[in-house]
Parts: structure tokens; C-alpha cells; sequence
């Protein structure tokens, strides 16, 4: 056989392919699935980040103080006395704020979380509103119960959100976050570190909720129509 008929034998076979119904594989296709996703480390050592910030006030106080003794500001052509004092506590706190940062590096969690879908989102919510008591005897009981479900919601979101848990040394917390642990994390570490936690979910979870409501806004969005534009390129 020569090459020119293999050649047509070949075109032919894929002419016939390309007109007949097209087929995929699931598997594949999800592989192809993407979500936001944002790493967020928090620090548990809350006491040595809270002396770390009084350093870090200290010290621009004490450079506002000494910026008055610097030469020219002073009038002077050369700095003030009362600055040589000041330079140095500024530098043994700056020394020391070297030393805390390295410190509560060791603490850091590192959180991979992903947003939830628009759905699962709903039920967390529906379901500690349900979950929430109904009847209250003074106006205090119903706004504590109202945070009681707020905090449930907020603890949920954030365990099924992440996707992974890493120490400082790059070890993988084997166990899934739970909203138990989650609870048990708002509770124990500063306030301002479980927040980064919360609103990166809910930012994440936000976004996938934007793309859910841009199809629904589309009636045509997986249509026979637009897909054929989508492989056409238009």
C-alpha cells in the first residue's frame, strides 16, 4: 500500500470521527475543575505577638520623640544630646523584636482553604437557624442565641473551607478540620488571627458564589449554542 492511500485512509478516519457524536470522560473533565484557593497563616503564640506590637509602638513613639533632636529639625547643625539616648533604646527594641519574630515564626499554622459552593453554604446557614432556640423570656436570650448560630456558622465555614493544615516545619495535620476543632480554635487563638481565618473563607466562598449567580444570570450559558461558540472560539 502506498503512503498516499495510507495517508487518505487516515483522513477519511478522521472525518468520520469528527462527525461522530462527541464523547468525554468524566474523570478527565474534572480534573480540569477550578476553585479560589488562598493560603493564610495564623501565629499561635498570641503573647509574644502582643509584645511584639508594644515594641513596634514603642519604638514610633520614641523616633517621633527623637525625630525633635535631629540635626536641621533642631536647629542645629548637628543632632542633640538628649537623641543618642533614644537611637539606642530604639535599637535594643528593634533587636528584640528580631528575636520575638523568629519566636512566634514557630507557632505559625498555615491554612490551604478553598471556598465553599453556594449551596453547601446555604445548608451550614439553615441549618444552626434551625438548630438555634426560638422562644426567649427577654430580648438578651434571643440576641445570645443569635450569636450562638453565628458562631456555629462562622466555625463550620471556615472547617469545611479548609483543605489542609501545615506547621511551621511543613508538617501536615492528618485529621480533618472539624467544627469542634474549628470552635476550638476561635476560642484559643487572638482574635485578629481567627479573622484572617474567617474572612478569607468568606471571601473565597463569596467569589464561588459570584460565578454561581453569573450562569444563573445566563440562560444560555451551557447551552447546545454556546458551547458550539465556545469551540469555535467566539
Amino acid at each position: 500500500m502506498t503512503e498516499v492511500s495510507l495517508d487518505k485512509e487516515y483522513a477519511e478516519a478522521k472525518a468520520e470521527e469528527l462527525k461522530a457524536p462527541g464523547t468525554f470522560d468524566l474523570g478527565t473533565a474534572l480534573k480540569g475543575a477550578s476553585y479560589p484557593t488562598e493560603a493564610v497563616s495564623i501565629f499561635l503564640n498570641g503573647e509574644l505577638a502582643h509584645e511584639l506590637n508594644i515594641n513596634y509602638d514603642t519604638i514610633a513613639e520614641l523616633a517621633q520623640e527623637a525625630l525633635q533632636y535631629k540635626a536641621g529639625t533642631n536647629g542645629g547643625m548637628a543632632d542633640g544630646p538628649e537623641k543618642e539616648p533614644l537611637d539606642a533604646e530604639i535599637a535594643e527594641l528593634e533587636a528584640k523584636n528580631r528575636a520575638l519574630v523568629g519566636e512566634i515564626a514557630k507557632s505559625v499554622l498555615t491554612f490551604q482553604l478553598r471556598g465553599v459552593a453556594p449551596e453547601q453554604w446555604k445548608l451550614i446557614i439553615k441549618k444552626w437557624q434551625r438548630a438555634m432556640k426560638k422562644e426567649f423570656n427577654l430580648p438578651e436570650e434571643q440576641v445570645e442565641a443569635e450569636e450562638w448560630a453565628n458562631a456555629k456558622i462562622d466555625a463550620e465555614l471556615v472547617a469545611k473551607a479548609t483543605i489542609k493544615i501545615t506547621n511551621a516545619e511543613g508538617a501536615e495535620d492528618a485529621s480533618a478540620l472539624t467544627v469542634e476543632k474549628s470552635e476550638q480554635l476561635a476560642g484559643t487563638v487572638l482574635q485578629s488571627e481567627w479573622q484572617k481565618l474567617l474572612g478569607a473563607a468568606n471571601n473565597l466562598t463569596f467569589a464561588n458564589g459570584l460565578f454561581a449567580q453569573a450562569i444563573a444570570a445566563d440562560a444560555d450559558f451551557l447551552s447546545k449554542s454556546s458551547l458550539e461558540q465556545i469551540n469555535a472560539g467566539i
